[in-house]
């Protein structure tokens, strides 16, 4: 068939069977019409590579190994670049007992997926592959490369319970093994400690909650709190927060303040020259908190010349003071020390409820990540219409942090503007991490108001359509 009689091939009957889930007419069509000479549009080979791929699951689940083969070698025929296909051969391969062609398509599949780890369907599937790896390592006596391969899947997926608890049951079989439990539980932790550096930011989110299951290491909270003040993704020191806060701290003893009472002894501290002095005593203070060291330090905030003393002294004011306290603390959202601002952030809002617009909304688009997530929270605490205003402006930005801070917001507040927000962002969203996240949220608030521009997104957008349908499905399943 010439190029002329391509054009005239009419694929849309096919196209209508895949949109209804009728995978049997759909695939029969396209055969029909490939047989006959007709080249398919790429687009469609790789969806009709996917109902291949979905069919030869089925099989799997019925054991039917060879049936199952010959779909996903359909499927590797029409879209070669298909981590899954190859991940569900190399399963398939396992359960038929071909080893050896089983390991050949789990690694496969891993350099396919490994390209394609912004996606979350593919990381989970590259965790996958090297996990069932392991396990088929494991049976083969191969005890070294499954642990190789054990950790690679941890590395990619540190929330991955069932690989820590394989590495839990290897580890104490290899021959260099002490036999201690302790051993094994380090090795594991070292690995999702390992993680904490990884590119995608939702890696680093599963590894931080992850620690929560170590709490006899005092290295994995301080882990956590590092990533509290450091990490460029709110989400991620928002996790890290919850972390370090569900952990253990260090049992250091508490400083005895004087026998003259908390306030008085704070004081006398704070007029010491070195700032050391003034850091210990704030410190102290912190953990012994009474009600009368608020004078004291409302007191000495303006004559503090120490930034990191200042920042102390702002927190303090927080868990000591009053209302009427949080106009004190306004000054210091201008000060030079990103620390002290991010204090200052979050003590107003404890003692007022609030931060006044006027001072809030500069702040949501600081350039300090700590600045800018004390500020995030507090506007998700505001829910007041300038705020989803200045969000949505936000979310249209050009800089992608900006974008990600305000999807950070918007997934926490219950307001019916987040479903228009959210919609805007699918529309445009580039950043692949992003366009999952704001999917995710829409799946979870969009309502039966978005259908008709999501049917438009369906069959308009090539771009868009898998998570058109996704949403569209979500929809009409609550």
């Amino acid at each position: 068939m010439d190029d002329a009689s391509d054009a005239q091939v009419d694929w849309e009957p096919v196209k209508s069977a895949l949109k209804a889930g009728d995978v049997v007419v759909a695939l029969e069509g396209y055969e029909a019409r490939v047989a006959g000479g007709a080249v398919a549009p790429q687009a469609l080979s790789v969806e009709i590579a996917q109902a291949h791929v979905a069919q030869g699951n089925d099989l799997v689940r019925r054991s039917l190994w060879e049936l199952a083969l010959e779909r996903y070698r359909r499927a590797r025929k029409l879209d070669p670049a298909s981590g899954e296909a190859a991940f569900r051969m190399g399963m398939a391969f396992r359960g038929a007992g071909a080893t050896g062609a089983a390991l050949a398509c789990l690694r496969e599949a891993q350099t396919l997926l490994a390209q394609l780890q912004h996606d979350p369907f593919c990381r989970h599937h590259l965790a996958d592959a090297h996990f069932q790896e392991g396990l088929l390592l494991q049976e083969m006596g191969k005890l070294r490369p499954a642990r190789t391969a054990l950790r690679r899947a941890l590395k990619v997926k540190p929330d991955y319970r069932e690989v820590r608890h394989a590495l839990d049951e290897l580890l104490p079989k290899l021959p260099e093994a002490t036999g201690g439990g302790s051993g094994v539980e380090r090795e594991v932790l070292q690995g999702i400690l390992d993680s904490l550096s990884a590119a995608q930011s939702e890696r680093r989110r599963e590894a931080v909650a992850a620690l929560r299951d170590f709490p006899e290491y005092p290295d994995a909270r301080t882990a956590a709190l590092r990533l509290s003040e450091a990490d460029p993704d709110p989400d991620v020191r928002f996790e890290a927060r919850r972390t370090a806060g569900s952990l253990p701290r260090s049992h250091a003893p508490a400083v005895d303040l004087g026998s003259s009472g908390p306030a008085a002894a704070l004081a006398a501290s704070l007029a010491a020259t070195d700032p050391a002095v003034r850091r210990e005593a704030l410190a102290a203070a912190t953990r012994q908190t009474a009600p009368e060291m608020a004078a004291v330090v409302a007191d000495h905030l303006k004559r503090e010349d120490d930034s990191f003393a200042l920042a102390q002294a702002v927190t303090l004011l927080a868990a000591t003071g009053r209302r009427e306290h949080a106009a004190l603390l306004e000054p210091f959202l201008a000060h030079p020390s990103c620390r002290v601002v991010a204090n200052a952030v979050e003590a107003i809002a404890h003692l007022a409820g609030e931060l006044p617009l006027s001072l809030l909304l500069p702040l949501l688009e600081s350039s300090d990540n700590r600045v800018r997530a004390n500020a995030l929270m507090t506007a998700v605490g505001a829910r007041r219409p300038p705020v989803l205003d200045h969000l949505a402006r936000m979310a249209a930005s050009e800089r992608e942090s900006m974008r990600a801070s305000a999807l950070y917001c918007i997934e926490r507040v219950e307001d019916p503007k987040v479903e228009a927000i959210a919609f805007e962002m699918l529309k445009r969203e580039s950043a692949p991490e992003l366009l999952w996240k704001v999917t995710t949220l829409l799946a979870r608030v969009a309502t039966q108001r978005l259908v008709p521009e999501l049917e438009a997104m369906r069959d308009g957008d090539a771009a868009r359509q898998g998570y058109a349908v996704y949403l569209l499905q979500a929809i009409a399943g609550r």
